[in-house]
């Protein structure tokens, strides 16, 4: 019998976003998470087991990644036996029953009240309550209101010139406005059907961003401990492009070129304090990351940094790009992790090959010290890729 059980389920947001146990996420979501299916046996511990479609593709897969994979079990869900632990990527309530369906005994499940918890503290309402306590200098920013009404939407535009509009529960790079200091009819109408769904909207000030990063931690209920950096991109609507593989000092460093290191270093316990308090008296258990920014203002000091802007209390890229580096690159290599999209499979496909020949891996020691590797199968049949590319 297997101890834990793995779940890739990227519709996690989106699912705590509607809070119906018979959500049915869209069909992009359902692709993504097809695809991808393998990705926790990148974090998973030898003897773990990972929910997949196809068990016939994952084990081709996994023997032509033999070496860095750690020896998992792949199950389909008609044959879930009994486990001691699942680990989805997130918890939400059409998850639960989902699993409750296919006979997960409820002992390894969390009850209504804690699904209700958990969603409470997934909403970026915990941001906007816990950033106050981390500005606590010149060094830093940040400044949100969260609104339940639309007359109070229409008072927080008037303190920024700019500003940007979030919905309390949204996936990566959904669920934003942006607002020049004026209650549109557009931005109105998106604010009362979020207000109706959602009850609330946060509003803040849209700041000159120059670096996305994050601080990864992993929580068992009040005891959390950092586990390392994240330095991310976005697009500019928001949603996550990829993360810079490299040690932490390495990012450490490039975050200091611009703010003071004392007050980086500083952020750290500060927020583990923070967060421990947060989580106490909780039963969540896994990773979860607070996102950061590094703004540049016209005054001194010219970099600051932004300490909390989302709290994402599940698995996210940025934890697996970090794990990833510590298992299996060469220190001191450096490169990328994306994930991407492309609606033309047979397109995708001929792309992954070319990267094959033209990166092929260079491995020393049981780790990369250069080259192109997918993190899942690629088939003619794939639309969205993880992959890294160390150079």
């Amino acid at each position: 019998m297997n101890s834990t059980l793995h779940i890739f389920n990227p519709d996690n947001d989106l699912a705590l976003a509607n809070n119906n146990e018979n959500y049915q996420s869209p069909a992009s979501a359902r692709k993504m998470g097809e695809d991808l299916a393998v990705l926790p046996a990148w974090w998973a511990q030898p003897g773990d087991a990972v929910l997949v479609p196809s068990i016939g593709e994952a084990r081709i897969w996994q023997q032509e990644v033999a070496g860095f994979v750690p020896d998992v079990d792949w199950y389909s869900i008609r044959q879930i036996p009994d486990f001691d632990c699942i680990r989805p990527w997130g918890w939400n309530p059409a998850l639960l029953k989902f699993l409750r369906l296919w006979g997960v005994a409820d002992k390894v499940l969390l009850s209504v009240e804690q699904m209700k918890r958990i969603r409470t503290l997934s909403s970026r309402l915990s941001a906007v309550d816990i950033l106050p306590r981390l500005v606590s200098s010149e060094h830093f920013c940040g400044e949100s209101v969260y609104c339940t009404t639309e007359q109070e939407v229409v008072s927080a535009l008037k303190l920024f010139s700019e500003s940007i509009l979030k919905a309390p529960y949204s996936s990566s790079g959904k669920g934003l406005r942006w607002g020049h200091g004026v209650y549109e009819p557009v931005l109105g109408n998106w604010c009362r059907r979020i207000l109706k769904g959602q009850a609330g909207v946060v509003v803040e000030p849209l700041y000159n961003k120059v670096e996305d990063f994050a601080m990864e931690f992993y929580a068992e209920g009040g005891n959390v401990r950092f586990i390392g950096y994240s330095l991310f991109r976005t697009d500019s609507n928001g949603a996550y492009i990829g993360n810079l593989l490299a040690t932490d000092k390495e990012i450490e460093n490039r975050l200091c070129e611009k703010v003071d290191r004392n007050t980086l270093q500083q952020l750290r316990p500060a927020i583990l304090s923070v967060l421990s308090g947060w989580l106490q008296n909780t039963c969540y258990r896994g990773y979860l990351g607070v996102d950061m920014m590094i703004c540049r203002f016209p005054d001194f000091p010219f970099f600051r940094i932004h300490p909390c802007v989302e709290i994402n209390l599940r698995m996210n890229m940025g934890v697996v790009a970090r794990i990833f580096y510590d298992r299996y690159v060469a220190e001191g290599a450096k490169g990328i992790f994306s994930v991407s999209y492309r609606g033309d499979s047979e397109a995708l496909l001929a792309e992954h090959k070319k990267l094959e020949e033209s990166y092929p891996l260079q491995i020393e020691n049981n780790r990369i010290v250069s080259g192109y590797l997918s993190l899942a199968p690629v088939t003619r049949h794939t639309c969205y890729r993880a992959y890294v590319l160390i150079e």
